[in-house]
């Protein structure tokens, strides 16, 4: 037999039986009767290398119990917090390495975490200092903004990412690094200005320049597009009796146009797109804009054009274009009133870019379909989409999206629905008191608004800083440029502003912010100062609210304002709502009480979080001073009082003749953090007196009732004596009043004492 000798042949039969089972241990046994066929070298090294192994008695016998596993301690949900915090607070706001990080915070708080720990924890609460590239290019494009349209100067730039402050000199490097890139960046439809009527229907039937309007995206032959370029040409050679802007400027832009008529054009149809239209544009830093309105006896005719020039003004009406170099222009075009949409044509000759025609949608102003974007009808909208009737691109004549609409009307399911569909929260419309939808999500509330409705504005904004709102973003309003922090910071209510301020925006830092009011520095907390006397502006509101969560979130004290006054200066020198309005009707009269008690309470707040009440401001002069200046000594003495200042003591170290010669000067005995539970306290229980109040007021009421007929006898007797007791009335009313006012006092307090931490807790969870 061939090949190797099988088991039978090398052993008798006698043995053949014993040798058919091998035990390899004492539980396992192994019949190799069918391992066939088998080398011997094989079976004698199989039988040594099992006969080695250890019994599984041995095993149970050595082995002993199975280690235990060892367990992190678990957090409570409080000590969770502290945890974060002083993490966010070394990490951020001192800039510390993570190793310093680690070993501060286990020694705190007696951890033995390892470096590990705090590298995951970092990246969970999503403040990692490592920029990304798509975050980069954000801040360049906003960068470019400011300087380009806003007038930015740089030092008045500052750009954080996830709370860290990022060097000028590094965001300096990505301007430069992505100088001369050519980009694609979603922008709105050029919106015709309010002021431009449509013009009527046309005599001329220009047929070829609206053929391609149901096509879809694609490229026109050469015949095509001179067409086009033909019907283009008569609608901006016929000149109007009456047209927008100089004349001069208006032939000038028709003569670029016909300098760009050449070349092949693009079909871009977005009339039935889901998505916002893009355009071609570079994000080169030196840029200059002309623009210009041209009413035909056709069409009305948009012309913008865009330079690549040093400085960044933009061309003035006496220049002559035609000597500079333009780079880009766009020309938009309204055909008839009939007509749904407008005609944009892009020309990039400079970057090699073919001409590109698009369709944009355009919606009447009253629309159906506004309204049902206004009160929030998703399925509305969707089944007006399917129809045809509608379009995700729609804008009204003034260019505002639909996004607007569902913001203006806070509703949150339609402005999840836009936002899946690749809404932009950060469209800037360039239009008078409007500038995109997360303008019209924070407008004004009263402090007497429901409590339902300022619910609903703060989850609906909530909505849009998930979606990646800017709050840096300005808006004109009288003439000046306001960005959406500022206007929450003065007007918007406290659910609104508190939202602002935890959102960690890159751009906006709560603490250092700061706003060019009327080409002056002023930062938040000095603007919060000047306005709680209710003395400049009226709608104001919250004032004290948010100074305090300003002051919790790190906010500088001791920072001076554009004219060298301290926090206490602005108080002490504000304008107060009593002292120039004596009415006591309507919102007036609130402010008006407002006026009399939070100059006070912002003073104290201020001293306890800090504020040096021997400070001197560029003039020489102390806040003791400034109050018998402005006449408010009795205000500036019992704040001193509440925070354990010696009045006497203070006002005799801050005479111009002896207040630099003390060497000790006092300390508030009254910590910031005591100031707030007192004041949650001294709230909580006006809150429940004005509740006891009206209480007993309606027993009253019905124990009077009873005694209805007798007062109605004794009123005949009482009419003889109207004139004595005019007087009395006259002094009761007076009465009343302050009753009144201690009430609505209490009552507004109480509104945004505690039931502000309640609203701020609903909107977490949600």
């Amino acid at each position: 037999m061939h090949g190797y000798p099988t088991l039978k042949q090398q052993a008798p039969d006698a043995k053949a039986e014993s040798e058919k089972k091998v035990r390899c241990d004492d539980n396992l046994e192994m019949d190799l009767s069918n391992i066939l066929p088998l080398r011997p070298e094989a079976l004698e090294s199989f039988q040594l290398s099992h006969a080695s192994y250890p019994s599984y008695d041995w095993f149970s016998s050595h082995q002993g119990p199975p280690p235990p596993i060892k367990i992190s301690p678990v957090m409570s949900g409080t000590q969770r917090r502290l945890h974060d915090n002083r993490i966010r607070q070394l990490y951020v706001d001192e800039g510390r390495s993570i190793k310093e990080v680690w070993d501060t915070v286990n020694l705190e708080f007696g951890l033995d975490a390892k470096r590990r720990h705090y590298v995951h924890r970092i990246r969970v609460l999503n403040i990692e200092r490592n920029t990304k590239p798509e975050e980069r290019q954000k801040v360049v494009q906003h960068i470019n903004y400011l300087r380009r349209a806003a007038r930015t100067q740089e030092s008045y730039i500052e750009v954080r990412i996830r709370g860290h402050k990022i060097d000028s000199r590094k965001w300096n490097r990505w301007l430069n690094d992505s100088a001369g890139q050519l980009a694609v960046v979603r922008e709105p439809p050029s919106p015709l200005p309010a002021f431009v009527s449509v013009c009527a229907c046309s005599p001329y039937d220009f047929q070829r320049i609206v053929r391609y309007a149901g096509h879809q995206t694609r490229t026109l032959d050469l015949q095509e597009a001179r067409d086009v370029f033909q019907d283009l040409e008569i609608i901006l050679s016929c000149r109007s009796s009456s047209s927008y802007r100089n004349d001069t400027i208006v032939d000038e832009c028709i003569i670029q146009v016909k300098n760009f008529l050449r070349g092949n054009i693009l079909v871009e149809n977005a009339l039935s797109s889901t998505s916002t239209p893009q355009n071609w544009h570079t994000d080169n830093k030196e840029r200059k804009h002309i623009f210009g309105v041209q009413r035909t006896p056709y069409w009305m005719v948009e012309t913008s054009f865009w330079t690549h020039q040093n400085g960044f003004h933009p061309i003035v009406a006496n220049e002559n274009i035609r000597s500079t170099r333009v780079d880009s222009a766009r020309v938009a075009i309204v055909p008839q009133e009939t007509t749904p949409f407008r005609i944009v044509f892009d020309f990039a000759p400079k970057l090699d870019l073919p001409t590109r025609i698009t369709y944009q949608p355009i919606v009447r102003n009253g629309s159906e379909i506004f309204r049902i974007v206004g009160c929030g009808q998703v399925f509305g909208l969707q089944q007006a989409i399917e129809n045809g009737t509608a379009s995700l691109g729609d804008r009204d004549e003034q260019g505002r999206p639909l996004l607007y609409y569902a913001a203006l009307g806070a509703n949150i399911e339609m402005c999840h629905f836009l936002i899946r569909y690749d809404a932009d929260v950060n469209e800037f419309v360039e239009a008078d008191e409007i500038a995109g939808p997360v303008y019209s999500v924070v407008l004004p509330i009263s402090i007497s608004s429901e409590k339902s409705l300022r619910l609903k504005m703060s989850r609906c904004l909530k909505v849009m800083l998930d979606a990646g709102a800017d709050l840096s973003l300005k808006s004109k309003k009288n003439r000046n440029s306001y960005s959406i922090f500022y206007l929450g910071l003065l007007f918007y209510s406290f659910e609104t502003f508190e939202y602002m301020v935890l959102s960690k925006q890159q751009f906006v830092c709560p603490k250092e912010f700061f706003e060019v009011v009327d080409g002056k520095k002023r930062y938040s907390l000095h603007l919060l100062a000047e306005q709680c006397g209710y003395g400049l502006l009226l709608e104001s509101t919250d004032i004290i609210e948010k100074a305090i969560l300003m002051l919790k979130h790190g906010a500088d004290i001791s920072r001076l304002d554009f004219d060298g006054c301290t926090i206490l200066h602005t108080v002490l020198g504000c304008f107060r709502r009593h002292e120039i309005s004596s009415t006591r009707r309507g919102r007036d009269f609130s402010k008006r009480i407002r006026s009399f008690h939070e100059p006070k309470e912002f003073l104290i707040a201020s001293i306890t979080a800090g504020a040096n009440v021997y400070a001197i401001d560029a003039s020489g002069l102390t806040p003791s001073m400034y109050a018998r200046m402005f006449q408010r000594e009795m205000e500036w003495l019992e704040a001193l009082r509440s925070t354990g200042y010696d009045p006497e003591e203070v006002i005799a170290q801050s005479d111009p003749d002896s207040h630099n010669c003390f060497g000790r000067q006092q300390a508030s005995s009254l910590s910031f953090d005591e100031y707030c539970l007192r004041r949650e306290r001294d709230l909580e229980s006006r809150k429940s007196t004005i509740s006891d109040g009206k209480s007993e007021d309606i027993s009253e009421n019905e124990d009077d009732s009873e005694y209805s007929s007798e007062d109605k006898d004794d009123s005949e007797d009482s009419s003889e004596d109207e004139d004595s007791s005019e007087e009395v009335i006259e002094d009761d009313d007076e009465q009343m009043t302050d009753h009144e006012n201690e009430n609505e006092y209490g009552n507004s307090l109480s509104s945004d004492g505690r039931e502000h931490e309640v609203l701020t807790n609903n909107l977490i969870d949600c």
